[in-house]
């Protein structure tokens, strides 16, 4: 269970970035250069993100990768 509280916070702290970067899911994934349904599945925790995928997600976002990593 904790793993699963960890990926939920995680997923979580992606969607809060994305809102507070004032970005809808579409033009976000348009942004990250993903899929709208992909960047979906990966907040609504269908998804485990690559490291990658958060590297370009706090880039996108203007946060910083240790903040989405701290959040989980």
């Amino acid at each position: 269970m904790p793993a699963e509280s960890t990926l939920h916070k995680l997923h979580c702290a992606l969607k809060a970035a994305r809102l507070r970067a004032g970005l809808t899911q579409a033009q976000m994934a348009k942004k990250m250069r993903l899929s709208q349904g992909y960047l979906s599945q990966i907040e609504s925790g269908a998804r485990v993100p690559s490291l990658r995928v958060l590297q370009l997600a706090a880039q996108t976002t203007g946060a910083k990768l240790s903040e989405l990593l701290d959040a989980a």
